[in-house]
């Protein structure tokens, strides 16, 4: 039997071995522990690559079709679940979006979880042998399919199910409005809102109250990139605090740093700062992730000269740790495990709290501490015994059965084969009886990850290449020492990065560490980060340039590309998809969508190029995101800049951290879009 820092190693590589924790300790008997549920939200921070306000995916990019080293952002939350071993999701979406999401979803492959002791060549074989000629996800309409329609699609790594923005999404969203202002906004009938985009806790409230819920939920964000802490760890760490209960809440919080290296214009979007303070460490040494009581979560003080100079900070908290650290340098992940016997009481007595993150989440951690608040809330918690027996009643089991639930036998675990299964077990307080009666406290509890540091200066060694592919070095030793170097700083920076792609900065850089980890994985013939990024079907790589790069895309032979530029799947069958390079441009360090046009003498550095993207000739462009369909004039020279779905910048054009949205005529010529500073 392997060792613990075996079963450890092996979950950090892809979730090695993990896929016990998706089915984990009830899948004997067909239940799953947690409910995995992805909210898309609507990117309101990602303008103008994404417009909240759009009802179209043509004049504008839903934030779940944001490109991601070329795939879909949704990808990345599935291939953390995969990973992990979960084979079902729940999508929430605006319903416009289904039919999108459902098709980008068909160009994904998703690596399957590794086997516990593979490694090295052994882990790629595997890899190679799964065919990427096809996707491996399932799509179903989460409110026709049954509850358990999904255990009947074997042959999928996932199916996901999914579902609208609540009851009123896709119905008259100005009647709704109407009837939200016109009262306290809660419809009679139901108790939700009638308005299009309700918020994170209404929508859980309303998932479960239509039957899907029916475990404890494990919230992740859509735009999640993780490699130093990858799913499965996070879930150990979850498992060992749950003696000799589960938490109420569990989440992850990360140190700040991706995106703060990406210019000063850029920096003020980054993410917003929060107030976190927190208790002395309560994991045991077994635990992945060191886990701390969570003690609070809010918007830090205002500052400037007419600000007060103090912290929301209750002596009640002081007393109860009064070891506790403060952080603002702290953000919070949104990846969270709520108790359902606890919070859906919580959501239904509190219905004005309609936000997991603003709301519920800092009320649980107050609660956690401060005497009294639960009562002022109305928040009524069962004793343990009672929610267990409630429970039963409620599924119509008996309560011995109910309790074989909850606790299976060694026996029942072993025999899942599953190594990383039976270490759940032991740190979990499934393993130990429990304490019947007595009531419940409430426990908010956190895992902050390992420091983050910035790679941003870190290059991919180069050599001299033409010819729209890598030039060799000066000889096979120099190339296979720069191949190492690369893979092994590449490795470094996985052991570090961890940030959320929901603002332009942090996007921006997710970008770039995706590009150094496929060109490094590329290079040195190593799985990317584990197997963490989701394959394109159809091709293994990316490509990154040198690499196949010469088929099936139009480049000139006199365009200089970096091999750290990372160009689509070069396909001969369909000419639509096309790359195509003019003579004499300079790419570098540049991800490339199928359908872009890059014109004579263009040259780009650190950029970000959408489906169908336009470059004229002669433009320069330096760490600007160009969204699909938009279009560059010739001549142009941006730096710093945003440009959105079919936005359109006129030739000459200069521009500096400057954010250009959809087309609108405006001069005679009509040859350049609205644009401005945030």
């Amino acid at each position: 039997m392997p060792s613990q820092m075996d079963l450890l190693n092996a979950s950090s590589i892809g979730g090695g071995g993990s896929s016990s924790l998706g089915d984990n300790n009830l899948a004997s008997r067909g239940r799953r522990p947690l409910t995995p549920i992805i909210f898309a939200g609507p990117g309101s921070n990602l303008y103008p690559l994404c417009d909240p306000y759009s009802s179209s995916t043509t004049d504008a990019l839903p934030k779940a079709l944001l490109p991601l080293a070329n795939r879909p952002l949704i990808s990345f939350p599935l291939q953390h679940l995969v990973s992990a071993g979960f084979k079902h999701a729940i999508v929430l979406a605006p319903s416009h979006q289904h039919k999108a999401i459902e098709g980008a979803l068909k160009g994904v492959r998703l690596h399957p979880p590794a086997v516990v002791g593979q490694k090295g060549a052994a882990a790629a074989a595997a890899a190679a042998a799964s065919s990427s000629t096809s996707s491996n996800i399932a799509v179903v309409d989460g409110l026709s399919a049954g509850s358990k329609h999904w255990e009947s699609s074997t042959n999928a790594a996932i199916v996901v199910e999914l579902l609208p923005l609540g009851p009123y999404d896709g119905k008259d969203s100005n009647q709704s409005s109407k009837d939200t202002a016109a009262g306290d906004g809660q419809d009679e009938n139901d108790g939700f809102r009638r308005i299009a985009r309700p918020g994170t806790a209404e929508l859980l409230r309303w998932v479960a109250s239509i039957g899907k819920l029916e475990t404890d939920p494990l919230v992740l964000p859509l735009d999640l990139v993780s490699p130093s802490v990858p799913l499965s760890s996070f879930l150990l760490s979850y498992y060992s605090e749950c003696d000799p209960t589960p938490p109420t809440l569990m989440s992850l919080l990360y140190q700040r740093g991706a995106g703060e290296a990406v210019g000063r214009e850029r920096e003020k979007e980054g993410p917003a700062r929060l107030l976190a303070a927190y208790g002395t460490s309560s994991s045991s040494s077994s635990a992945p992730l060191a886990t701390h009581p969570l003690l609070l979560l809010s918007e830090p003080p205002a500052t400037g000269a007419a600000a007060m100079p103090s912290l929301p900070i209750r002596t009640g908290m002081l007393h109860a740790h009064p070891r506790a650290k403060i952080s603002t340098a702290l953000l919070d992940s949104h990846v969270y495990v709520l108790r359902r016997d606890h919070v859906l009481p919580l959501l239904e007595a509190r219905r004005d709290f309609t936000s997991l993150r603003e709301h519920v989440v800092p009320f649980l951690a107050k609660a956690s501490w401060q005497k009294g608040l639960p009562e002022k809330a109305g928040w009524k918690l069962a004793a343990d015994g009672e929610a267990r027996k409630t429970g039963s009643e409620g599924s119509g089991m008996e309560e011995d059965e109910e309790e074989d639930l909850d606790r299976p036998s060694e026996k029942t675990i072993a025999r899942q084969g599953q190594a990383l299964m039976r270490l759940a077990f032991e740190r979990s307080s499934l393993s130990k009886p429990r304490k019947a009666g007595g009531a419940q406290l409430v426990r908010a509890v956190t895992c902050i990850a390992p420091t983050a540091s910035m790679f941003t200066a870190t290059s991919v060694p180069t050599g001299s290449g033409g010819g729209g592919k890598q030039g060799g070095g000066k000889g096979n030793n120099n190339a296979s020492a720069a191949a190492t170097a690369a893979a092994e700083a590449a490795a470094e920076e996985a052991s570090h990065f961890l940030a959320r792609a929901n603002t332009l900065p942090t996007y921006l850089e997710c970008n770039r560490y995706l590009l150094r980890a496929l060109v490094a994985a590329g290079q040195s013939g190593r799985p990317v980060s584990g197997g963490a990024i989701p394959l394109l079907v159809g091709s293994m790589d990316g490509n990154a340039a040198g690499a196949g790069s010469g088929t099936g895309h139009d480049i000139s032979s006199t365009a200089q590309l970096s091999p750290d530029t990372l160009l689509p799947p070069a396909t001969s069958s369909s000419s639509s998809s096309t790359l195509k390079i003019g003579d004499r441009s300079s790419i570098k360090r540049c991800l490339l969508s199928p359908r872009v046009t890059i014109g004579k003498n263009v040259r780009l550095s650190g950029c970000v190029l959408m489906d169908g993207a336009v470059v004229g000739d002669g433009a320069k462009l330096e760490n600007c995101i160009v969204g699909p369909r938009a279009r560059v004039g010739e001549r142009s020279a941006l730096k710093d800049c945003d440009l959105g779905c079919g936005a359109k910048v006129g030739e000459r054009r200069e521009g500096r951290g400057e954010k250009f949205s959809r087309e609108e005529e405006s001069d005679d010529e009509g040859d350049e879009v609205a644009g401005g500073e945030d």
